[in-house]
C-alpha cells in the first residue's frame, strides 16, 4: 500500500528543510541531463540596411527569386535563371527545389519574415542560424550579392567591421594623398584642374583670384572628394576642357548665334550642331576626345588657335 503524503513531504520537497519524513529504501544519486538544446553562441552575422533613408522598421518577406550560384558556368553565366528559394521555421534548406516533403500547409504558415526593427538599422543573426543567413545572402536585396540581377526597396549589406575600418582608412589615406598633390600642384595646372572642378576662378567683386587664394578652394575640393579630384588630375580632358573655355572667351569659338550651333570666331566655319541636352563645353570637349577624324581635327585647330 503506497504512503500518502502529508503536509512534512510537501514542505521539504519545496524547502529541502529538516530530515525526510520517511526513510528512501534505494538512494537516488541525480545524474546530469542531456538535452539537445543549442547552447549559447556569442558568433553573430550582422546585416545593415543600405542607405541613409532607412531607419528600421522594415520588414523582408521569407521568399525571393535569384540566380543560384551553384548552376552558373561558363555557358550559362546566369546559371537557371531565377530560382525561388524560402525561409522556413524547421527547415534547414532555403532553395525550393531542395525542401522535399514539405507540404504546402506548412510552408502557408511557417514563412520567416526579416525585421529589421524601428529605430536600427543593424540586425545580428546568431551563426548557428545558417538558414537565415545563406538566405539573407542569396537574396536580391543583398547589394553585396555578386549575382543578383535587380535592385530593391529594402536593400541591405552583410556588415563586417574590419572591412569597414579597412575601407575608411583607404578613403583617409586617398584624402591626405590628394591633399598633399593639391597643395603641391603647379599654378597653370591648378588653374585648369580648378576650373574643371568647378571652381570659381574670379572673386566676388570681379577679379581673378589671387594664387593663395585659389589654391585654398583647390585644396578643399579635393578633401570634399578626392575621388573625382584623382580622376581628373592631369588628365586630357581638363587641358581640353580648359583650351575651349578660353577659345570661347577669346572669341575664336563662336556659340552665341542662337541657332543651335558652334562656329570658329571671326566669320569662320561651322564646328559642329549643339545638342540641347548637353553644355556646349561639354559636346565641345567630348568631341576633341573623340577618336575621329572629325574630332582629331577639331582637337588640332582647336591647339593652333590657342598656342
Amino acid at each position: 500500500m503506497a504512503k500518502s503524503v502529508g503536509i512534512k513531504d510537501v514542505e521539504y520537497a519545496m524547502n529541502g528543510e529538516g530530515a525526510p519524513p520517511y526513510k528512501i529504501e534505494n538512494d537516488y544519486v541525480p545524474q546530469a541531463v542531456i538535452t539537445d538544446v543549442q547552447p549559447i553562441n556569442d558568433q553573430f552575422v550582422v546585416f545593415k540596411l543600405a542607405g541613409t533613408n532607412h531607419g528600421g522598421g522594415v520588414h523582408i518577406p521569407g521568399i525571393d527569386y535569384v540566380i543560384d550560384p551553384r548552376t552558373i558556368t561558363k555557358d550559362k553565366p546566369d546559371g537557371n535563371g531565377p530560382e525561388m528559394i524560402r525561409l522556413l521555421n524547421g527547415v534547414t534548406q532555403i532553395w525550393a527545389k531542395e525542401q522535399k516533403d514539405v507540404a504546402p500547409e506548412y510552408i502557408k504558415r511557417n514563412i520567416r519574415n526579416i525585421s529589421f526593427p524601428r529605430g536600427t538599422r543593424f540586425i545580428t543573426v546568431p551563426s548557428w542560424d545558417v538558414s537565415q543567413i545563406e538566405f539573407m545572402r542569396a537574396a536580391r536585396h543583398n547589394i553585396k550579392n555578386p549575382h543578383r540581377k535587380t535592385g530593391s526597396k529594402l536593400e541591405y549589406f552583410e556588415y563586417d567591421p574590419n572591412e569597414i575600418a579597412k575601407e575608411q582608412l583607404k578613403k583617409e589615406m586617398l584624402e591626405i594623398e590628394m591633399i598633399t598633390k593639391a597643395s603641391q600642384q603647379k599654378p597653370d595646372k591648378m588653374k585648369k584642374h580648378a576650373f574643371y572642378l568647378g571652381i570659381n576662378l574670379i572673386d566676388e567683386i570681379g577679379r581673378p583670384k589671387p594664387e593663395d587664394r585659389l589654391r585654398t578652394d583647390y585644396i578643399l575640393a579635393a578633401k570634399r572628394d578626392p575621388e573625382t579630384f584623382k580622376k581628373s588630375l592631369d588628365s586630357r580632358e581638363v587641358d581640353v576642357t580648359y583650351l575651349i573655355r578660353a577659345a570661347i572667351i577669346d572669341g575664336k569659338i563662336d556659340i552665341s548665334r542662337g541657332d543651335g550651333r558652334a562656329y570658329y570666331g571671326n566669320g569662320g566655319g561651322l564646328i559642329c550642331s549643339l545638342p540641347k541636352t548637353e553644355s556646349p563645353l561639354q559636346f565641345l570637349t567630348n568631341l576633341a576626345l573623340t577618336p575621329t577624324r572629325e574630332g582629331r581635327d577639331f582637337k588640332e585647330t582647336l591647339e593652333s588657335l590657342i598656342t
